[in-house]
C-alpha cells in the first residue's frame, strides 16, 4: 500500500501517461475535420470516445487479470483522466457560438455526449453478454 504522497506521484505518472497519449491519438487525426462544424478536427470526439470505451471495459479487464482495486483508480482517474477531456469539445462549441453558429454548436456538443455515452453503454452491454 502506497503512502498519500507515492498515490499522489503515481497518479501524476498515469495521468502524464494518458495525457502523452491523447496527444498522439490527436496528432494522427488532425488531419481529418468536419466541414460540418467549421472544420474542428475529429481527434478529440475519437479521443473521448476510445476513453469511454476503456472506461466501461477497465473494470473488467481488471477483474479478468486479478489485479487490486487500487490499479482499477490509478487507471481510471489518472490514465483516463488524463486521456480524455471533455472541457475542449465544449471550448470548441463555445467558439461555434462566437461564430454564431449555434444550430452546430449544440449538434457538436449533443453529438460528442450522445457518441460517449452509447459507446459506454454498448461496452457495457457487451461485457456483460461475456
Amino acid at each position: 500500500m502506497l503512502t498519500v504522497f507515492g498515490t499522489c506521484i503515481v497518479l501524476a505518472l498515469c495521468g502524464g501517461a494518458g495525457a502523452v497519449a491523447r496527444q498522439f491519438l490527436m496528432d494522427r487525426t488532425k488531419q481529418v475535420k468536419l466541414p460540418a462544424f467549421d472544420n474542428m478536427s475529429v481527434g478529440m470526439l475519437c479521443v473521448n470516445c476510445l476513453g469511454c470505451a476503456l472506461a466501461a471495459t477497465a473494470p473488467f479487464i481488471l477483474w479478468v487479470f486479478s489485479l487490486d482495486a487500487n490499479y482499477g483508480f490509478y487507471v481510471s482517474v489518472g490514465i483516463l483522466g488524463g486521456f480524455t477531456s471533455f472541457s475542449t469539445p465544449f471550448a470548441e462549441t463555445a467558439i461555434l457560438c462566437e461564430r454564431k453558429r449555434y444550430g452546430r454548436a449544440l449538434c457538436y456538443a449533443a453529438g460528442m455526449l450522445c457518441c460517449c455515452f452509447a459507446i459506454y453503454v454498448m461496452c457495457m452491454l457487451w461485457l456483460m453478454r461475456i
